[in-house]
Order: structure tokens, then sequence, then C-alpha cells
């Protein structure tokens, strides 16, 4: 048995590519196709409807269809100018870098461990210096994290000294 053909099955897809060979919203590769085919703006609400068909029912009108086969055609030939097509102006879709998401993951834990810091660190109400255990770094964080890796639990913690 043969797959049912669906009228415009593939146009979707047509949409996306021409909208990433831009570097475009699809939204606004529908804005930049109506002002090609019709030569003025669209009216917001009259796009809203047609771009909602388009997204939740896959209907791409033939003005649409035509200006995606122009820019892919352009593409293919390799003379693909968003100025000539009227789309400079509109905002572009970046890709996110390569290893954004691990930069972003460094960073977390970078700013959690800041704030551990900062949670588990005591001062000397007297010189206002960070205090430990005696002979310790001052830092009760790190000294936790030593002996957590150690397996030997912390030292008791001498009475701070008074200065005055």
């Amino acid at each position: 048995m043969a797959p049912i053909a669906i009228k415009g099955a593939g146009d979707g897809r047509t949409v996306i590519d021409a909208a990433q060979a831009l570097r475009i919203r699809e939204y606004d590769l529908f804005r930049a196709a109506f002002r090609q085919w019709w030569g003025r703006e669209a009216d917001d609400k009259a796009l809203e409807r047609v771009f909602v068909a388009y997204m939740f029912h896959q209907v791409v009108p033939p003005w649409v269809r035509h200006f995606c086969r122009r820019v892919l055609d352009m593409q293919r030939q390799g003379r693909l100018d968003p100025v000539a097509l009227g789309v400079a102006g509109f905002r572009r879709v970046e890709r996110p870098p390569p290893l954004g998401r691990l930069y972003v993951a460094l960073t977390s834990v970078a700013a959690l461990i800041l704030y551990l810091m900062i949670l588990t660190t005591t001062y000397d109400p007297g010189t206002s210096a960070p205090m430990g255990c005696s002979g310790g770094p001052g830092l009760k964080f790190f000294t936790d994290i030593v002996h957590a890796f150690s397996d030997k639990p912390p030292p008791e913690c001498a009475t701070p000294r008074n200065p005055h």
C-alpha cells in the first residue's frame, strides 16, 4: 500500500530551511514573503492568522511557498542576498555556541561553590578576619572538603583567640 501524500507536507520543511538560510525567525519570513508578494506590509492580525495555520496545521500559503523556493534557489546558486530580499532589518537568529551549555554549567557550579564558601565562612568580630580552626586555612568550606575526601572527621575547633 502506497503512503498517502498530504498536500503541502514538505512545505513546512521548506519554510524552516528558508528561514535558516536567511537566519531569521519563521514569522519574519512570512512578513518578508507578504511584502514581496503584495508590495506592502502585512496587517498584523491577518498575518498572525496565516502563521497560526502554518504552525498548527502546516498550511503554507502560495506566496510564502514561492518566496521560500526563491530563497533556496538563490542559496543553491550561491547568490543569497538578505538585503535584496528585504530581510536585512529582521532580527537574526544566532546559533548558540557549541559548548554553551557546558559554560553555563561550569559557571553555575563555580557560583554554587562561591555561595557555599560564603555561607561557611565565619569572622572574628574583633578583627573581621576569616576564621577557621587554629592553624587551618581560614575557610571552613575547604577544611570540610579536605576532610570529606580524606575520610577523616574534621578537628574540633578551639575557641577563637581574642587579641584584646
